[in-house]
């Protein structure tokens, strides 16, 4: 819920849930969390974080399944960084686009902390073979075209 001070954020679309953080109140250089854009091409999976396991395979030398305990142990980074959805601005194409009709706040600057992805994959030794990162879900959802082949490293 908006404070006073803060904006009201703009509900793009309710399911999945994509909101927009109205960019003409931006008043620092930093977006707070709750007022961050929120962008999703699938709802969110219900999840249950004692079941959660990061997986990572395929193109690398020792498969690794982390529960998010082991994780959160881990030696953590924080670094400064935007963060910007492809469609922000999308409102403003002549002639118009398809997809969310995002204006300009679909992108922003925050502190972020985490595990470095470089540490885990090297926790799992990456291959030479190995060509990308395939990211996946945590629920039975796919996108087309994204199976994993032999030279990819797979989540």
């Amino acid at each position: 819920m908006p404070t006073p001070q803060q904006p009201s954020l703009i509900v793009r679309q309710k399911s999945p849930e994509n909101i927009e953080f109205p960019f003409a109140s931006l008043s620092d250089w930093l977006i707070p969390t709750e007022l961050f854009f929120v962008r999703n091409h699938f709802p969110s999976p219900d999840l249950d974080a004692r079941d959660w396991r990061l997986r990572v395979g395929g193109a690398v030398e020792r498969p690794l399944e982390l529960d998010l305990d082991s994780i959160k142990a881990m030696r953590s980074t924080t670094f400064t960084a935007v963060v910007e959805c492809a469609g922000n601005g999308r409102v403003y194409y002549e002639p118009p686009k398809e997809g969310l009709q995002w204006q300009n706040g679909a992108v922003g600057n925050a502190a972020w902390t985490g595990v470095l992805l470089r540490e885990i994959l090297e926790m799992a030794g990456v291959k030479r073979t190995a060509r990308e990162v395939l990211l996946g879900r945590s629920d039975d959802l796919t996108v087309r075209d994204s199976q994993a082949g032999a030279n990819q490293i797979q989540h």
